[in-house]
């Protein structure tokens, strides 16, 4: 009881998962607004340094593909020409070309010009510090180079609308990362909730036959899995030691030549059943002997008497009907628990169609065609106080009938 108390106390101090959410959930958005403004801006800052590198080299191949004719004739006037076609693009500020001997055939400048020509000369100096270069190729001979040097006027743009949109992105991002840990909350507390359920139902109640569905999210799903996977194992290792205990239970009780029911078995069946004769119908009881079973063991063997013992036992068991209990007691002793019978009369019809039955000859795997006799002792439950004195009236008959050669049963007075 005092354990219960502690761990009760433990449990109210501990936090819950729903509360740990909640608590980082503020954090998250406290760190949010530090890394979406930073972050944005440096990446925002890299990609665009990286793509106006990207178009100033493109420039310059483009260019150096254009002017080659010129180049080649020096025709600095269709040079000129050609790189003022360019005049209209602002993501460049100086284009020259030179010849192979670094004289400058032709150069273009794009003013500098707006509100943010101050910052355009700090990113000038920070991103374009090198121009852009492509060599003037004739018949894979250099002839010149073509020289682009870049415009930060686009990038100050962007990056001011940047600032200027980053209160609106910080909102969304509250909501966002609100709605989204709500929804992480949800799901693992669903999850959770699940597993803890089929666990409780498996310890209690043995279910070993439930599962855990699938989740949206990957680790609970492979933890679902996981437990799924577990339980398959241990419904497994359940069926095969209930399967084991079952074949265990029916070696104990069963014969194993014959796959009859054995004496122990026998016993407790015929305790129940008289029993239950006291306020129904009575039963009788059979008891069978194989008068030559010595005989064919001594002249066909033990194995002939084993497959006579089969035998015997499906011929017994072909002329009873499915609520009667046939056992084989040890040696070539059988017996029959037949249940409600009305009188001697019934009893000793089935002791006449058994022995019909065994008129028959039995046929060994040696090809020799042998003949058996039983002697049957009946009895009746009305005529006993318990099972032991059913069972030693039906023996004593039994052996009654083995005394008597005119007759194969002999009824118990």
């Amino acid at each position: 009881m005092k354990q219960k108390v502690l761990n009760a106390l433990r449990c109210e101090k501990q936090p819950t998962l729903k509360h740990i959410f909640r608590r980082t959930h503020f954090l998250v958005l406290i760190i949010a607004l530090f890394i979406c403004g930073s972050s944005l801006s440096v990446l925002s800052f890299f990609a665009l340094d990286n793509y106006a590198k990207r178009n100033l080299q493109l420039i310059a191949s483009t260019i150096s593909y254009r002017v080659e004719a010129g180049v080649v004739f020096n025709d600095k006037s269709a040079i000129q020409d050609t790189i003022n076609q360019l005049n209209y693009r602002d993501d460049f500020s100086d284009i020259k070309i030179t010849n192979s001997k670094n004289i400058v055939l032709a150069e273009l400048q794009h003013p500098s010009h707006g509100s943010f020509s101050g910052l355009e000369k700090i990113f000038n100096h920070l991103i374009f510090a090198q121009p852009a270069s492509e060599a003037i190729l004739h018949d894979d001979q250099r002839i010149g180079t073509v020289w682009v040097t870049g415009n930060s006027t686009f990038i100050a743009k962007f990056l001011s609308q940047v600032l200027l949109g980053l209160l609106f992105c910080l909102i969304i991002t509250m909501i966002s990362v609100s709605y989204f840990s709500y929804r992480t909350h949800h799901h693992v507390m669903q999850s959770l909730e699940k597993m803890t359920t089929v666990a409780n139902l498996v310890r209690e109640q043995r279910a070993f036959n439930l599962r855990l569905p699938h989740t949206e999210i990957l680790e609970l799903n492979d933890l679902s899995q996981d437990f799924n996977t577990l339980l398959d194992e241990i419904e497994l290792w359940h069926n095969s030691l209930r399967q084991e205990n079952d074949t265990l239970a029916h070696k104990a009780q069963h014969d194993s030549l014959t796959g009859l029911p054995n004496r122990g078995f026998f016993e407790v069946r015929l305790e129940t059943l008289f029993n239950q004769s006291r306020d129904n119908a009575p039963l009788a009881l059979l008891f069978f002997d194989n008068d030559r079973f010595k005989e064919i063991n001594d002249t066909y063997g033990h194995a002939a008497g084993d497959h006579v013992l089969i035998q015997t036992a499906i011929r017994l068991q072909s002329r009873l009907r499915k609520k009667d209990f046939l056992a084989r007691l040890g040696g070539d002793e059988f017996a029959a628990i037949i249940p409600q019978v009305h009188d001697e009369k019934d009893a000793i019809k089935i002791a006449e169609a058994i022995l019909s039955i065994l008129e028959d000859p039995i046929d060994l795997p040696t090809g020799h065609r042998i003949w058996i006799h039983l002697s049957i002792g009946i009895a009746l439950s009305t005529q006993c106080t318990s099972p032991k004195e059913l069972l030693a009236k039906a023996d004593a008959a039994m052996y009654q009938a083995k005394q008597t050669p005119s007759s194969s049963w002999h009824f118990s007075n």
